[in-house]
């Protein structure tokens, strides 16, 4: 499959397949524009043809054709390869095709989903207990249109006799959710007297419904369950609207419910997704990493939303997903905050989102109250976790001044500093409660040498590639460590053997991301501009005399300074070294 890979990345032009989506300009050999991934004000993106790569130098953004799919269209890497392979003409090999997938049946299935949404949706204009149900929810002609909302009769099987007038295999429908076989072989209706809120997965295929009671009585809500076109943890609500809202700003909010993503959507917060009626889940958390880079709960304010929020929140932090929190207020949701405060309102909410350690902060004093000793035992444990000292600070400060015990601000401010630190002892030596905030950009670049790169870039252009490869086996030349780096993955990946073509088509070869992006960087960095064969040769004889010098100071510092006869030997060396390099 690598080799599919590579032939894609020769066939297919990364300034074609980017200008589709970035106005750019050319620079030289290279192209620049601005940045898709965030609000960029200058043009800080910069796409290398020679290469095949792409980076962002302000927001760290970078990949090949691949991941260019990948991360502006959502799609996961086979898919990805799927679409580049057919834009490339590229028959991919069957160590890739996988299992077959009958087409056929799917196309049935998806065929029987949306006679039974064209059902539910005659059905509602029928029903005029429904439509007043919608109007007194402020969902008119327009909304129910968009979202494609609907009734289930209150019928024992009217969507079965529908479904079976089509031609509908009932025993499909009943692997869909659709219908029910009852015990003398016959078959109802699974959703009865209830709203239809149709299903799309990501990609826009109807894979199932959810359906709200009409009027009181339980259960609330029926949702379809697994069925061979809906895997519930793995489908957002909503997704098929918001995913291009998403993409752009790299940004969901992640609601409870169908009605709260509409809603959402009225107040103009279309980046909205919700799961589903049931919890969250782990491939629900990793479609969202698809499509986005950060994400904000927007729970409703009670015990439940809260729990809901605390669970959010520990799949976000496991699957490294950055989140905020944003709980409305008690006794709201989307809906009722959009009817009775507006839009701006559901807005100032999400815009007010705390992180998630101020929200276990606030959780754990809300929970207890400060003026319980249980609280003041529980809070320093919670204060150690903080990701940086400024969060853990601004807390500190706070509840100082509401220590029951010590009325004294200064000493209660020393008194919590102290237990932080007892809690933080525990912890093993090196360990923080927060990731690194290093920087996103490689600076690789910048720690070689400019003549090491130099004969990398040259190993990058077909004309020059076959005379300076020898160089690939002579690390020692190299002084730096990341130069010596990129020496050994050119080693490993090609050995004595250079690669033809375009570098584009052989790059990836070397696995070694921060390597890839060293060459691509080689060539957007203005110090390795236009090259030549005679630049190259003087790089060359520049680096060997440095490697000389290297291996003379080296020599002089394991002589003994006692031993005049080896000292008067090294100077004599060194005067004829200087002599031919003069």
């Amino acid at each position: 499959m690598n080799d599919d890979r590579d032939e894609i990345r020769r066939r297919l032009d990364i300034v074609e397949l980017v200008s589709q989506r970035v106005r750019l300009k050319r620079s030289g050999k290279n192209y620049s524009g601005l940045c898709p991934f965030h609000d960029d004000k200058t043009p800080s993106f910069h796409v290398s043809p020679i290469t095949g790569r792409y980076k962002c130098y302000a927001c760290g953004e970078s990949g090949d054709v691949f991941t260019w799919v990948m991360k502006t269209q959502g799609l996961e890497f086979r898919e990805a390869l799927k679409m580049l392979a057919e834009q490339a003409g590229v028959q991919l090999s069957n160590s890739f095709s996988g299992p077959k997938v009958d087409k056929t049946e799917r196309d049935l299935q998806l065929a029987t989903m949306q006679s039974a949404l064209i059902f539910f949706r005659n059905e509602l204009k029928r029903n005029t207990a429904a439509m007043g149900y919608l109007d007194g929810r402020d969902l008119d002609a327009g909304v129910q249109d968009m979202w494609e909302l609907g009734y289930a009769p209150d019928v024992g099987e009217a969507l079965a006799i529908h479904l079976n007038k089509e031609g509908r295999s009932l025993a499909m429908a009943e692997s869909l959710f659709l219908t029910q076989q009852d015990r003398s072989g016959g078959y109802g209706d699974k959703f009865r007297g209830r709203i239809m809120f149709p299903i799309r997965d990501e990609r826009g295929d109807l894979v199932g419904f959810g359906g709200r009671i009409l009027g009181q009585g339980n259960p609330k809500y029926i949702n379809s369950s697994e069925t061979p076109l809906y895997n519930k943890s793995r489908v957002l609500y909503g997704m098929h609207r918001a995913k291009d809202r998403i993409m752009k700003g790299r940004h969901a909010v992640l609601v409870e419910g169908y009605m709260d993503v509409i809603a959402c959507h009225r107040a103009g917060v279309m980046e909205a997704v919700a799961s589903c009626g049931t919890a969250l889940a782990d491939g629900q958390v990793k479609l969202l990493k698809r499509f986005s880079d950060k994400v904000t709960i927007l729970y409703d304010g009670d015990s439940a939303g809260q729990k809901a929020a605390e669970r959010a929140i520990e799949l976000f932090e496991a699957d490294d997903l950055p989140c905020r929190v944003a709980l409305l207020p008690k006794g709201e949701d989307p809906d009722t905050l959009l009817k009775t405060k507006g839009a701006d309102a559901i807005r100032q909410v999400i815009q007010g989102a705390e992180t998630p350690f101020d929200f276990r902060v606030r959780m754990l004093e809300s929970r207890l109250g400060v003026d319980s000793e249980e609280f003041w035992q529980q809070i320093p444990t919670l204060l150690a976790t903080a990701p940086n000292e400024l969060a853990v600070e601004k807390h500190i400060l706070r509840l100082a001044g509401l220590h029951p015990h010590i009325k004294n601000p200064t000493n209660a401010i020393r008194a919590l500093r102290q237990d932080i630190r007892s809690q933080k002892r525990g912890k093993p030596r090196g360990q923080t409660s927060g990731k690194s905030s290093g920087s996103a950009i490689d600076t690789q670049v910048h720690s070689i040498h400019v003549a090491e790169g130099v004969i990398l870039k040259a190993l990058l252009h077909p004309e020059l590639r076959a005379k300076f490869w020898p160089i690939v086996a002579q690390p020692e030349l190299f002084a730096t460590t990341t130069g010596k780096s990129a020496l050994e993955a050119l080693s490993i990946a090609f050995g004595e053997t250079p690669p033809t073509g375009p570098p584009a088509g052989w790059l990836a070869s070397l696995e070694n991301e921060a390597i890839l992006q060293l060459f691509a960087d080689l060539e957007f960095d203005v110090r390795f501009g236009e090259i030549n064969e005679e630049y190259v040769n003087g790089s060359v004889e520049s680096l060997r005399t440095l490697a000389r010098d290297r291996e003379l100071y080296q020599e002089k510092e394991s002589l003994s300074k006692d031993d005049d006869a080896a000292l008067r030997k090294f100077m004599d060396r060194l005067k004829g070294q200087k002599g031919v390099d003069d």
